[in-house]
């Protein structure tokens, strides 16, 4: 669950303790420096269970979180990709990791290895994890850290880019100077990003990318110098000067705790922890909502309960979604529910694309939302041959060498077969390598939701010139 963060008071490198604010994590150096090639949303992923671990102190021998929750503290919160996640979670379950490999971490000078996670389940709306016991120590009291901004990570669009910014916030934790100069060797950079091949593409790839990245989305300016030995360059100097803290992510915030609750709203509070909503959701909603609507919106809930064929399976989810989008306000039966449901899209097509569709039947306007789905299709394959013309030969060749090095580790299991038959000409494969694709490249709001496309879309046509 995630629970209030307020201030945790963790050992720091000194004698005295540090008191981090709720929106951060410590990330431990050993940790930071790994020799594991993970997705971008695995990565994320490995980053909020280490927040989210901390938060909680390890309370129980498996901890959960929402699902919604893991996808908006990811950046993926208009998605509904479940699979994306249960990929990420199968390689932080299996895949080797090895720690401290720049040998930073110098309380006890080791190196280790092991996978990330013990187990994970997705059920009910719930994400249930177990870190694996040989780096428990090491999340929950690190010695040498970095300090990171969780949500920082949720803007960032590629993997290169958070790994780099980690490693550098690591390095100027232990550096109290608004500019430090760090410099770093090709080797290292190309072990840490699990890259091979010329400087040339590594720099066009993914360090000018990253840098400008970083300099454009966190608290940290970036100036990189090459350094070079004969004609090859052999290392770069990083002159990083800090801008000050980014703002506090709200969801982290403590204002829902500071505001006192009323006699009522507290009654309310006991019946919404009661249903299994978290204390933290549980005050944010009474502080959102009239106590009306969320005593019709409980009434609403416990009537559907009772309905032989109910198909809730989380309650405290099915109750929030109930409250926040008042399901109680649009209760209906039978072909009344049914014809509202279709009047409503229809509207929402209309406003978005100014189209009269009053008279047109139901048929029709799923004629009609049919044609814009297959509209947003086409332009996401669009969007990814332009994104594609942009990278070089070499990118996309390491880009197809690494995902049939994850065909052959098993990570698609059921492609294994149609890959030793076909390799990369069979159709099968050529899907699931674009989708990879489309999920590490398309991340653009009008990239990833219909609806986001639509509202692009007639924003783009309102733009033109009459």
């Amino acid at each position: 669950m995630l629970c209030p963060m307020e201030n945790l008071h963790i050992a720091s490198d000194g004698a005295n303790g540090e008191l981090i604010p709720a929106d951060y994590y410590l990330k431990p150096t050993a940790t930071t420096h790994i020799d594991t090639n993970l997705s971008f949303i695995a990565r994320k992923i490995f980053n909020l269970l280490i927040w989210h671990s901390q938060a909680n102190r390890f309370s129980q021998k498996t901890e959960k979180l929402q699902f919604d929750e893991l996808m908006q503290f990811i950046g993926l919160d208009k998605s509904h990709n479940q699979q994306v996640i249960k990929n990420a979670l199968e390689a932080l379950v299996s895949t080797k990791i090895s720690w401290n490999t720049q040998q930073q971490d110098k309380t006890k000078n080791r190196w280790g290895v092991c996978t990330f996670l013990a187990g994970a389940e997705i059920s009910r709306g719930e994400v249930r994890y177990m870190i694996n016991p040989m780096l428990t120590e090491k999340i929950i009291t690190p010695v040498v850290y970095a300090k990171i901004q969780l949500l920082i990570q949720a803007k960032f669009r590629s993997k290169y880019t958070l790994i780099l910014y980690e490693y550098l916030v690591d390095v100027i934790s232990r550096h109290k100077n608004q500019i430090l100069s760090v410099e770093v060797s090709l080797d290292v950079l190309r072990n840490i990003f699990q890259y091979e091949g010329a400087y040339k593409t590594l720099n066009n790839d993914v360090l000018k990318p990253s840098t400008q990245e970083i300099s454009s989305v966190t608290d940290l300016t970036l100036e990189v110098t090459p350094v070079k030995k004969s004609r090859s360059v052999v290392a770069l100097i990083f002159n990083i000067t800090r801008k000050g803290q980014c703002k506090p992510s709200p969801m982290l915030s403590n204002a829902a705790y500071e505001e006192e609750l009323t006699d009522e709203q507290e009654k309310l509070n006991a019946v919404l922890l009661g249903k299994g909503i978290l204390q933290r959701k549980a005050r944010t909603l009474l502080l959102a909502f009239t106590e009306e609507r969320i005593k019709q919106n409980i009434a609403y809930l416990e009537q559907e309960l009772t309905k032989p064929n109910c198909k809730i399976r989380s309650i405290p989810a099915y109750l929030v979604k109930a409250i926040e989008n008042n399901y109680s306000a649009k209760k209906m039966n039978g072909k009344a529910k049914k014809q509202k449901i279709s009047n409503e899209k229809i509207a929402y097509v209309c406003k978005k694309q100014k189209m009269k569709l009053e008279t047109e039947t139901e048929q029709e306007s799923e004629q009609k939302i049919e044609k814009i789905k297959k509209e947003f299709y086409a332009f996401r394959n669009e969007r990814l041959k332009q994104y594609l013309a942009e990278k070089t030969p070499e990118w996309i060749k390491n880009r197809e060498l690494q995902f049939i090095k994850d065909v052959n580790n098993n990570k698609y299991s059921i492609l294994k077969n149609s890959f030793k038959r076909d390799g990369m000409k069979s159709k099968m494969i050529q899907l699931t390598f674009e989708n990879e694709l489309k999920d590490e490249l398309l991340v653009l709001k009008e990239e990833c939701d219909v609806r986001d496309y639509v509202e692009w879309k007639s924003r783009a046509v309102a733009s033109l010139p009459k």
